[in-house]
């Protein structure tokens, strides 16, 4: 038997059917990001201070006790013994003031000698609390001046967070190394806790692999949004433009005194990580424009001959050309799957044109090689010089270009998750039972499953029709999906309420969340088997049998629990980028899931600038919404382009899904990268949501359907030993936002966590309220995310505190949410989050 043999027997061997609730659930692929930070290092930081502020609280609580109790007998004694009635009132307003003249109390002599000397003694302790209340005052300023300097000393010799931060965010890593002083502590501290434990899901703080006792190391990528940007400036380029070969496209205005087109303009600034061109429509009169057809190709001396302009002007002309739209480079779908080696390998074809160029290609090629030592290199020190190197480099590229704006000083991503068999981590596999349950009911969550069913009702008798033919009216409905139902998570109040299908699928949903109710008023709630098969018999009698595949973020928490971060239907696109070792497995792993032995799959995944959607992975065909140019090549990819617009749209009835037919060939589109479809250009967004599934919304009490008045606290979740919420305590931020940062602050916030009964570790996560309800603001910075916070340490406390002061300033109203610390990142020595694909 050969290795491939073999390799496909495994392989059916391990995916089998498990029985008990009749769910296909596969040997799942596995990965893990870890946090490098151990937990032993953050609590060095913590000392004595809470034990002995607990230790005055429970005394000066006993203290006010005993105050009391002397009181009402004081109380009594005035009306008992109205002899002594004038004693006893002194001696009452002395306790009161906390200071009694025995020598000035008439009528002492008839007071029990006993009750004089516990009002003294009384006294005396109160002397004795204002003594360790001053002392303590000190004790949590010294702490709180100790912690800081411990947490940056850690900061600075924790070798992960430091190539951490190197790797995100090169402007702070220098800021907090060059000097530091009081006011950068905020940062230091949030940049500690996300390294520590953050969860839902790990950050880019996340600490990476190779600087760990992990010996698989990591991979190094040139950040995709930066090389995206240099191809755009490439391209209009002179020397380039002049020995290009454009397409031209336009429509012709009704009338055809016009043409329109659509384009992007010139390169320009853009947020990192995302690079997006905005398209706008343009109108264009002038007649020797239509004396080329859409859709033809055309050289830069075709154009001369047809424009009768000179090479000088025609460059400029050329370049509003593209910008209009009007000519599109044939280099230009090659973007879709940008990465280093193939831009130096495109430019390269190019480097003869000019000095220029071959400038170009030689600083590209130094990234390429700085971009290998890094990823053979786990000192910070040596990591930093060669970031440094490169950003020369880059500047270089930039200014060869002509690049407009700030040159990027964080040229590389790092991808640190680990593959890991399934038998290497058994422990997180012991809630399978529990999972294979819960998985039964997954499309109930799935909102673009019900899209995707409406829309093969509403096209069943136009299909099969071309795509182009239906663009508009898929983008349309594309539209109000993405604007109205996808933010709500509810088909309720849309043009999408009149199917059956979704008046169905919404009512099991209500089923659903009836039984979450109780979570709504703190109490938990474990779904139970009959529960779960009630659900998956409602959507089996609709014809939804099961979700073809699944992700899922999770974290062993203490005794034999596991906390659901995350999930979603993912067609293993985490095993896609971060194993490519394994793309046959996972082709044939796909394949079989969808069951398409009689179809190909057609994968696409369109660069936006995030360098996950960028895999290499194809199967024999790949699809794209631009023409091929045959004779350019694919940019190094070994399968065969299939043009979009060439494409019939078809529906199968067999397995109630959407295919395209290409000439003799039957397809499944097939979204192989990360982004959310909201991202992808529209032809790209429009099939995503017509063949993908993605999130899965719901399963919990989602934020912002959480109302507010000044306090709330919202149940725990779970599925047997599968936690799929935390428990969760709401505060209004008007009950702490005047607090002082000082002793007296720090005793009156744990006086609000001992009153509503929140535990002094959670995670913590801040949402503006708008109208009474939590509010998420999206692309805001510093809310939203879950940070570890330790309520018994000053500098935690004084942090946190600022943290909401800051960022109330800055939204208005504050709900602060505190989320169970589950897993307690003190309980293990390392906090991981494992990625399951199953």
């Amino acid at each position: 038997m050969d290795s491939k043999t073999l390799d496909e027997a495994v392989t059916a061997a391990s995916s089998k059917i498990i029985t008990g609730g009749g769910a296909l659930v596969s040997e799942p692929f596995v990965f893990i990001r870890q946090n490098h930070l151990p937990s032993q290092c953050m609590q060095s930081i913590k000392q004595d201070f809470y034990r002995i502020f607990d230790g005055y609280h429970e005394e000066l609580t006993a203290y006010a006790r005993q105050k009391e109790k002397l009181r009402e007998q004081l109380s009594g004694c005035i009306e008992s013994e109205p002899e002594a009635r004038i004693a006893y009132i002194r001696l009452q307003q002395g306790l009161k003031k906390g200071r009694v003249e025995i020598d000035k109390i008439p009528k002492l002599d008839r007071v029990d000698t006993d009750l004089v000397q516990s009002i003294q003694s009384h006294l005396l302790g109160k002397q004795e609390l204002d003594r360790k209340a001053d002392s303590l005052r000190r004790q949590f300023e010294c702490q709180h001046k100790q912690q800081e300097e411990l947490l940056y000393e850690l900061f600075r010799t924790q070798r992960s967070v430091q190539n951490a931060l190197l790797l995100t965010n090169f402007e702070m890593y220098c800021s907090l190394n060059n000097s530091y002083n009081s006011k950068k502590s905020g940062k230091v501290w949030k940049i500690m806790m996300r390294s520590f434990a953050k969860t839902a899901p790990l950050s880019s703080y996340t600490s990476n692999s190779i600087l760990g006792d992990n010996k698989a190391g990591s991979r190094i990528n040139m950040a995709q949004w930066i090389l995206l940007a240099l191809f755009d400036y490439f391209l209009l380029l002179p020397e380039v433009i002049r020995i290009s070969r454009f397409r031209v496209a336009y429509e012709l205005e009704p009338g055809g005194k016009a043409l329109m087109t659509t384009g992007s303009g010139e390169p320009k600034q853009v947020s990192q990580g995302l690079y997006q061109r905005e398209k706008r429509r343009f109108r264009m009169t002038d007649p020797r424009l239509q004396e080329l057809s859409s859709g033809s190709i055309v050289t830069f001396g075709e154009l001369a001959a047809i424009l009768g302009e000179d090479s000088g002007q025609l460059d400029l002309t050329v370049r509003k050309l593209l910008a209009a739209g009007y000519l599109r480079n044939t280099l230009e779908s090659k973007a879709e799957h940008l990465t280093l080696a193939s831009l130096i390998d495109e430019i390269s074809s190019f480097r003869i044109a000019s000095e220029r160029l071959d400038r170009l290609v030689r600083h590209l090629e130094a990234l390429h090689q700085i971009a290998g030592r890094m990823e053979q290199t786990a000192e910070v020190h040596r990591r930093e010089s060669l970031v440094r190197s490169a950003q020369k480099h880059v500047a270089d590229c930039c200014e060869t270009v002509m690049w407009k704006g700030k040159y990027p000083l964080d040229p590389f991503n790092e991808d640190s998750y680990m593959s890991i068999k399934p038998h290497e981590i058994k422990h997180a596999l012991a809630a399978e039972e529990a999972l294979e349950k819960w998985s039964g009911i997954f499309p109930l969550f799935d909102y673009r499953l019900m899209f995707r069913r409406y829309m093969g009702h509403l096209l069943k008798d136009r299909l099969p029709a071309s795509y182009s033919e239906l663009r508009q009216t898929l983008s349309g409905y594309a539209d109000v999906y993405e604007k109205e139902a996808a933010p709500r998570r509810s088909f309720r109040g849309t043009l999408f309420e009149t199917s059956e299908d979704i008046l169905r699928h919404e009512q099991l949903k209500d089923r659903y969340r009836e039984l979450l109710r109780p979570a709504e008023s703190g109490k938990d709630v474990a779904l139970n088997a009959e529960d779960i098969l009630a659900l998956k018999s409602g959507l089996k009698e609709m014809g939804i049998t099961r979700s073809a595949t699944a992700q899922l973020l999770i974290q062993p928490a203490k005794d034999g629990k596991y906390v659901v971060n995350d999930f979603k239907n993912s067609y293993l696109a985490y095993s896609i980028y971060h194993d490519p070792d394994q793309h046959e497995r996972i082709l044939r792993r796909i394949r079989a899931v969808l069951e398409c032995d009689d179809a190909v799959l057609l994968t696409y995944s369109p660069s936006c600038g995030f360098n996950p959607n960028v895999n290499g992975f194809a199967d024999r065909f790949y699809l794209t919404n631009e023409p091929p140019v045959m004779d350019n090549g694919t940019f190094g990819r070994k399968a065969e382009p299939v043009d979009l617009n060439e494409c019939q749209l078809e529906w199968n009835e067999a397995h109630n899904r959407f295919e395209l037919r290409a000439e003799n060939l039957r397809g499944i589109a097939l979204y192989t990268g990360s982004l959310a479809p909201a991202c992808l250009p529209e032809d790209y967004r429009n099939i995503a949501l017509l063949s993908q599934s993605g999130f899965l919304n719901g399963s919990g009490l989602e934020y912002n359907e959480i109302s507010l008045d000044d306090s709330r606290k919202v149940g725990r979740i779970s599925v047997g030993d599968l936690i799929i919420q935390r428990r969760r305590h709401i505060l209004s931020s008007g009950l702490i936002e005047n607090l002082t940062c000082d002793l007296d602050g720090y005793s009156a916030f744990h006086e609000v966590l001992k009153a509503y009964g929140i535990p002094v570790y959670s995670f913590v996560r801040l949402f503006p309220v708008r109208q009474g309800r939590l509010h998420i603001e999206y692309g805001a910075t510093g809310i939203h995310k879950p940070i570890f916070f330790d309520a018994e340490e000053p500098l935690y406390f004084i942090e946190m505190l600022k943290h909401i002061q800051r960022s109330r300033k800055q939204y208005g109203e504050l709900a602060v949410v505190l989320e169970e610390a589950l897993p307690n990142p003190y309980e293990t020595e390392y906090t991981a989050e494992y990625v399951y694909e199953m």
